[in-house]
């Protein structure tokens, strides 16, 4: 294979092509044929070289090692393309990350346009903010926070719809490792709804578990315990035994205490 060809791949669709190209050059044997051969190291099924030969589906590293050596390509030799590999996929990700601020810029002027909005707008912004956490944990940040200031300065704070905000943007700053500061505001958010709604409101009651769940993360497990045990308490006289919100809470707690007697053999 051509080195300046594999140090010139900058997208997927180039190395899918190169890839391909290998492909050509060691006789073209069938997806069956190498995902059979891959069965003696990392199994690939002939699908998956299928997607990766056509550039539907990106190869990871671990794959692309495995694909190399079924078509003879051993260390040193697949050494340019591991290190083209390395080059796409940092390209790919500045790319992805570029393409996710602009539509956060998009939206954020499109919300800012509407804001006199409905609050249709602002639920399918906070849907889009759900959706993105898994992707890029610190854009989700940034637009659940800005859902909640917006239904902050719409509806005002005890509002229905700012402390759903509120408990979206808890749940983004736990997966962006910032649990401490979810854990503050889940705590604001149960004051409120425990004022407005009632301490057992089933509202009020997913918020205590949040909470916990929350303190869970962060280490506090006596309170995580005392939480959960409160929130399956009042769960079994509203909801009875067999709801399968009680389950769950029974299950949350069930493990908190689990990780209680591992700290106390530990």
């Amino acid at each position: 294979m051509n080195q300046r060809a594999l140090d010139a791949a900058e997208s997927k669709e180039e190395f899918a092509e190169l890839l391909d190209r290998l492909h050509v050059f060691i006789g073209r044997p069938s997806y069956r044929t190498l995902s059979a051969r891959s069965a003696n190291g990392t199994s690939i099924a002939r699908t998956t070289i299928s997607e990766w030969l056509r550039g539907k589906r990106f190869p990871s590293m671990e794959g692309l090692r495995a694909l190399l050596a079924v078509c003879e390509v051993r260390p040193p030799f697949d050494e340019p393309w591991l290190k083209a590999w390395r080059q796409v996929a940092s390209i790919e990700k500045r790319e992805t990350q570029r393409r996710r601020r602009t539509e956060v810029a998009e939206l954020k002027a499109e919300v800012g346009a509407a804001v006199a909005a409905h609050r249709k707008t602002l639920v399918e912004v906070y849907e889009f903010a759900t959706a993105l956490v898994d992707a890029d944990s610190a854009v989700g940040v940034r637009l659940h926070q800005l859902v909640h200031d917006i239904c902050d300065r719409r509806f005002g704070a005890e509002d229905q719809s700012t402390l759903a905000a509120a408990e979206g943007l808890a749940r983004a700053l736990v997966r962006d490792d910032r649990t401490s500061a979810a854990v503050e505001l889940l705590r604001s958010c149960l004051e409120a709804r425990s004022r407005i709604f009632g301490p057992t409101d089933p509202t009020t009651l997913v918020t205590q578990s949040l909470l916990a769940d929350a303190c869970c993360v962060v280490g506090d497990l006596a309170e995580a315990h005392r939480l959960h045990a409160d929130v399956l308490f009042n769960r079994r006289r509203i909801l009875g035994e067999d709801h399968p919100d009680t389950g769950a809470s029974r299950e949350r707690l069930a493990a908190v205490v689990d990780m209680q007697r591992v700290g106390r053999i530990g």
